[in-house]
């Protein structure tokens, strides 16, 4: 059997991570939610440990070792393998909140950039922040090939109109506070929230300055950056997260992203540094694939991991295409998980719009092989019931890979088209045969020169998407060998 990837700092005890402190709230918030408005004074003392985007050193600093390849055999044979599950769909009226119901997303159109989408998928009904939002997306109309001088002159006005609006109704972003939110987690948000206000303000600034100098180049630049700094603003105003992820069976043990994480790779070729790749792992376009990667990205499973391109046959009948895809994140089988001591397997999963509702929900399809004969009667049926949010021709979208005539056996492995991974038309041919989970909104041009060979150098995940890393199974590594867990909830 192959050597096991792990991190010598993973025991049985690896749900609490020591010298942690914003991982700390989380936990006390997980557990019982007991902090009172007692704790503040005790909190306050903390605030500096809030601020900011530094990485906790205690979750990316370990190296990955090699384990003992046969007690994990002894380990692995002491418990034999689940049976495939149904299909597993998360309907609409059984799985997704009230307000969602009340709110349902639109279907992003394929032609929208990645801050277009984060946007989207966010489930918040604030009007105050999506009349800013449909302020910052009227300067799309400078894209015409016939501008005016009366154009750049309304879109300055527009602009110059929401500053002075966010200065007036700054209040309406207050960040959305829940009943089983700790102190400290508040005023995590508090403080977060007043610098995210500010950031996005002075990006309005910015791009008032582009549109008075009629730099289009510039202008859509700064127009992109408002919309991510909206996006962040907007993430601290979802008063719920929309879906209830199921938590029984195979997906018990599986880490999720309730909420949205940052991850930065740095990448070398041989001795040379490329740059740095930022990557947003979106929990609203696939809580558990989005909750994988942001793990094994803490765990540093993929510091150090080589780049390789797979040609991979996509579509059916007379409508196919090859497409030559970078994968990153290959490692042997991919993830064994110390927890279960087995190789960690995610479904595949896709928030899809129900054709009859126009309501997203989750859609998981475990073991559908078996139940309707052939891969392309799980396809027909996943198919014929709703459609997937999310396109692969929208610019920058991230992925998970698994293998071919396995979807649910992705592990580690994910994957983001270059120009040249296949023809743009024929991109779509991908939707619903892998979850995209993110995107990426930094470095893209450093990702489309990425080639076989070249290394994962560094990874780094901001503290906030800790945050939103939810691990709900803290059993003893003995239970779960034994399988007398139990489920935490």
């Amino acid at each position: 059997m192959s050597p096991l990837r792990l991190s010598p700092t993973l025991t049985r005890n690896e749900q609490k991570i020591e010298g942690n402190a914003l991982r700390e709230s989380t936990e006390s918030r997980d557990n019982d939610g007991s902090a009172t408005s007692k704790d503040s004074t005790r909190s306050s003392n903390r605030r500096s440990l809030l601020v900011g985007w530094g990485i906790g050193s205690s979750l990316l600093g370990g190296r990955l070792l090699q384990d003992d390849s046969a007690s994990a055999a002894t380990l692995l044979s002491r418990r034999s393998r689940p049976s495939p599950s149904s299909l597993y769909v998360v309907t609409p009226g059984k799985n997704v909140t009230d307000l969602m119901q009340k709110e349902p997303l639109q279907s992003v159109p394929y032609y929208l950039s990645s801050e277009v989408c984060l946007l989207k998928l966010l489930p918040v009904k604030n009007p105050f922040f999506r009349q800013l939002e449909r302020s910052i997306q009227a300067i799309s109309d400078l894209r015409a090939s016939n501008i005016q001088s009366s154009d750049w002159r309304t879109a300055t006005k527009a602009i110059e109109y929401s500053i002075v609006e966010l200065d007036r109704k700054r209040n309406q972003l207050e960040p959305v506070f829940n009943q089983e939110d700790s102190t400290m987690l508040q005023i995590t948000k508090s403080v977060r929230g007043e610098q995210l206000i500010e950031s996005f303000r002075d990006r309005l600034v910015e791009l008032v300055a582009a549109t008075k100098a009629r730099n289009t180049t510039k202008t859509f630049l700064k127009e992109k950056e408002a919309l991510l700094a909206l996006s962040e603003v907007g993430e601290l105003l979802v008063a719920s997260f929309p879906f209830d992820i199921p938590t029984d069976g195979k997906f018990s043990y599986l880490p999720r992203l309730q909420g949205r994480a940052r991850v930065v790779f740095s990448f070398r070729r041989q001795n040379k540094i490329l740059g740095n790749v930022t990557i947003v792992a979106d929990g609203y376009a696939g809580p558990i694939t989005a909750g994988n990667f942001v793990d094994l990205s803490i765990r540093n499973f993929y510091t150090g991991l080589p780049i390789k391109f797979s040609k991979k046959r996509v579509g059916s009948g007379a409508e196919f295409e090859v497409a030559n895809l970078p994968i990153l994140g290959s490692f042997q089988e991919g993830f064994y998980d110390p927890l279960t001591a087995k190789l960690r397997r995610i479904p595949l999963e896709i928030v899809r719009n129900d054709k009859a509702s126009g309501v997203p929900n989750l859609s998981y399809s475990q073991g559908l092989p078996n139940l309707f004969g052939s891969k392309v009667a799980m396809e027909k049926e996943l198919t014929s019931k709703s459609n997937p949010l999310l396109s692969f021709n929208i610019p920058g979208l991230v992925a998970m890979n698994h293998p071919d005539r396995s979807p649910n056996g992705g592990s580690s492995e994910f994957f983001s088209l270059q120009k040249d991974s296949m023809l743009e038309e024929r991109r779509g041919l991908l939707d619903s045969e892998y979850a995209p989970f993110g995107y990426i909104i930094d470095g893209y041009d450093i990702f489309q020169q990425l080639e076989a060979g070249d290394i994962i150098d560094e990874t780094a995940v901001d503290e906030w998407g800790q945050l939103n890393l939810v691990k709900l199974r803290r059993s003893s590594f003995s239970e779960v060998v034994q399988g007398t867990e139990e489920e935490s909830t």
